[in-house]
């Protein structure tokens, strides 16, 4: 059986979508940036992860230029998109989201396709491993430690993670990566060459015997 999430009615969407949209606009008219939102949210067919996905890269836009910017990014997404109309309308703004990461902050997203999907992934070890991997540069005066809690911090306000567990103070320690994001880093990774995924050790033989023309970085089993 397949549950299909119920569409929101759109004045639960807007409230859904303002909440995120609007988060750190403190003194901004958000009664001017109204008519954009709403046409963008129409292309999200009410559907909660779409709407969290678009907010979430507006939410780091503070000018009528670049939510513009964003419409128009949106709009002709949507024109290409292809299969069911559902899947293609989150497919579009996931992607859109991973787009709109900055540089430093897609290969730390890149690498938590890495892990099994629906796995639970301390962040402890996660930003050793971030670090280990060079994927957090060091900044005069900053620990790389600090730096790489920052950029789980920036994935979480962008709604590229979901926060699973927090300690006394609000410090994240424990996240877990959405299916559908999951599948997303997955897809670009392989496209990237970023890492390689392997359902078993015998499939990880097979295909070294039988290497592709883009030699992943890395390999990673899904499999325990």
């Amino acid at each position: 059986y397949i549950y299909e999430a119920k569409p929101l009615t759109e004045e639960d969407a807007w409230k859904l979508f303002s909440k995120i949209a609007f988060d750190q606009c403190n003194d901004c008219n958000i009664q001017s940036f109204e008519n954009l939102g709403k046409e963008m949210l129409r292309k999200c067919d009410g559907l909660p992860l779409a709407i969290v996905a678009l907010a979430g890269i507006l939410s780091s836009k503070g000018s009528i230029k670049e939510w513009k910017q964003v419409r128009d990014a949106v709009l002709s997404r949507v024109m290409e998109s292809t299969g069911s109309y559902t899947s293609g309308t989150v497919g579009v703004m996931l992607g859109l989201s991973y787009d709109d990461l900055p540089y430093d902050l897609k290969g730390c997203f890149l690498y938590l396709g890495a892990f099994p999907e629906d796995c639970q992934i301390a962040t402890g070890m996660l930003t050793r491993m971030w670090i280990a991997e060079g994927l957090v540069t060091g900044s005069e005066g900053m620990k790389l430690e600090y730096m790489a809690m920052q950029k789980l911090e920036k994935l979480s306000h962008r709604f590229m993670i979901q926060v699973v567990r927090t300690n006394f103070s609000g410090e994240i320690k424990a996240i877990r990566l959405h299916d559908l994001l999951h599948d997303l880093c997955v897809k670009k990774a392989k496209e990237l060459g970023f890492f390689e995924v392997y359902a078993s050790v015998r499939q990880q033989a097979i295909n070294d015997v039988q290497a592709s023309a883009i030699q992943p970085r890395r390999a990673a089993l899904h499999s325990w």
